[in-house]
């Protein structure tokens, strides 16, 4: 008799878990994103992001990647608890004349906190879900059309542009394009108005193409399974907790 080993275990809970109904998925993640917006504690939020980042570890997502993901929201949190922190009544540091308050600090890092939930969360779902899938369960939830569409296409060529960024920016860093202040602005101007060209012209090709191959403006309708009670109850029941976790200060 065969005996399942540790790894065995482990590789078929993943898949289970990358299989799962989309729908419910992106059910779980819209309501964890209300809830985490509109908490007025840090249980939930912490609840999530913990989940969220536990759930990435388990699906064995690289650390860049996650980085990648969270480099822009960092930046605006990074934002947000500065210009907190210059309001408030209770001083407790000073720099050059400018004077941080305690209030307006817990209020940023409150602040950071649910957006670091809110991204961790998304990032999860978009790690264990194909984006077909995802696009598919929009589909489903009448999501336009047209904002389904401009997702796609947005996936589609969005590494390309990245590629070619690079390549526009390694040619112009070999020319010593980015010696000096002036000479960096004109570079970075002549790159995005060579990427700007670059997408009319994808644009073009593409819709040429589609119009060759009979696309009459409506998206092809994904035929989705039935819910597996399973998944459904697992889902309600995470919403629960979380709604339950929401009450918590």
């Amino acid at each position: 008799m065969h005996q399942t080993t540790g790894a065995e275990h482990r590789e078929h809970k993943t898949a289970q878990l990358l299989r799962a109904d989309a729908r419910v998925k992106l059910f779980v993640l819209f309501s964890a994103l209300l809830l985490v917006v509109s908490a007025r504690g840090v249980v939930l939020p912490v609840f999530v992001l913990a989940l969220s980042l536990g759930l990435m570890v388990w699906l064995r997502v690289s650390l860049k990647s996650v980085a990648l993901r969270f480099i822009e929201p960092a930046l605006i949190v990074l934002v947000i608890i500065i210009f907190k922190s210059l309001t408030g009544t209770e001083e407790f540091l000073r720099l050059y004349g400018i004077s941080f308050y305690r209030e307006g600090l817990s209020e940023g890092l409150h602040m950071a906190l649910r957006i670091a939930a809110a991204v961790a969360a998304v990032a999860a779902v978009t790690f264990s879900s194909p984006v077909a899938d995802l696009l598919s369960a929009l589909q489903w939830m009448r999501v336009p059309s047209t904002l389904i569409e401009v997702a796609l296409f947005a996936y589609r060529y969005i590494a390309g542009f990245h590629d070619e960024a690079r390549v526009i920016y390694s040619s112009q860093r070999g020319r010593l394009g980015y010696v000096g202040v002036q000479r960096s602005l004109g570079s970075v101007g002549m790159m995005c108005g060579s990427l700007m060209m670059r997408a009319l012209e994808q644009a073009e090709s593409t819709a040429l193409a589609m119009k060759q191959r009979g696309y009459d403006g409506q998206m092809p309708r994904h035929h989705f399974e039935p819910f597996r009670y399973s998944e459904v109850a697992a889902g309600l029941a995470l919403c629960l907790l979380m709604l339950a976790l929401w009450w918590l200060r």
